[in-house]
């Protein structure tokens, strides 16, 4: 446990960004081991989700978003929504299924159960810098698009305490679509924009040799 989890600490600093034209599962278990982020594209997007179906699709439904309760359907009707991580949201609309097949991609018999959340975005938003501590960080675009920025760890002191539209010069930039989805190493940052509207799924996981030093570090 102790190699394992040195060994996912470990980052590369001359990563760059990996394409991988068609989500197969042997494929991705190679190129993980480049610690290289991915991106994966021809995503099966068999959601058919947006804001408005949400709405329709559970009349009056509450969301609750960090101990604060905001109708879906006012929500619907304004102009600027941003309603990030929630993980009730994939229960609630009995999404996991839909996100099985993603996380079967980059699983396998060590990997600790998946934790999903889903965000909702109208308007320019942006999400903070946020340091990834999982093992495994997948972010999907369900409907609509965002511009993802991405940082290696070799510049964690050079962007830290910083504004993110000071920092976007030792980024990476990737602007991804609903059919495509983003692989986050460990240790890497990342921070994203939305400026339509959007719904994002995310997915995180470790193996079950670093889970707890992952869930003690991470609160």
């Amino acid at each position: 446990m102790i190699k394992h989890t040195y060994d996912m600490l470990q980052y590369n600093p001359k990563a760059t960004i990996i394409t991988i034209n068609r989500p197969v599962k042997d494929k991705i278990m190679v190129e993980l081991q480049n610690k290289c982020p991915l991106v994966i594209n021809d995503i099966p997007n068999t959601f058919g989700l947006t804001i408005e179906h949400m709405n329709y699709g559970i009349p009056g439904y509450i969301i609750n978003d960090k101990d604060t309760l905001i109708s879906l359907h006012q929500l619907h009707n304004s102009t600027s929504i941003n309603i990030h991580r929630n993980s009730k949201l994939i229960d609630d609309y009995n999404l996991q299924d839909n996100l099985t097949h993603t996380t079967e991609l980059f699983s396998d018999y060590m990997s600790s159960p998946p934790e999903y959340s889903l965000s909702l975005y109208r308007g320019t938003q942006h999400i903070p810098l946020t340091k990834n501590y999982r093992e495994t960080l997948l972010i999907q675009p369900i409907s609509g698009k965002v511009i993802i920025f991405l940082f290696n760890p070799k510049h964690e002191l050079d962007i830290k305490g910083l504004e993110p539209s000071s920092i976007k010069k030792w980024a990476v930039k990737l602007d991804i679509t609903d059919t495509q989805l983003v692989y986050v190493p460990p240790e890497w940052s990342y921070f994203y924009e939305s400026s339509e509207e959007s719904i994002v799924s995310h997915i995180e996981f470790d193996s079950y040799q670093s889970y707890l030093f992952n869930y003690i570090r991470k609160k």
